[in-house]
């Protein structure tokens, strides 16, 4: 059973991703209004707060997410 309530597109996008004190690199896999999909080497938990950093190409400034929660933590679907 699908517990999404928005779809998912992909989308590869650069993105940062700030935790433990520090900020690494990461792609987007695929991005709804309700979040996002990363590829990253970052160790995080469900539960965890985030801070994300999107580049948006064309975008003037970066889009900034403060307190992102991590919501699912694994491999491939």
């Amino acid at each position: 059973m699908e517990r999404r309530q928005h779809r998912r597109v992909p989308a590869q996008l650069q993105g940062f991703l700030l935790a433990n004190s520090h900020e690494i690199e990461a792609i987007t896999l695929d991005l709804s209004v309700g979040g996002a999909r990363f590829d990253c080497d970052l160790e995080v938990y469900p539960g965890k707060v985030i801070r994300v950093r999107l580049v948006i190409p064309g975008a003037e400034e970066v889009v900034s997410i403060e307190d992102a929660r991590v919501q699912w933590v694994g491999g491939d679907e």
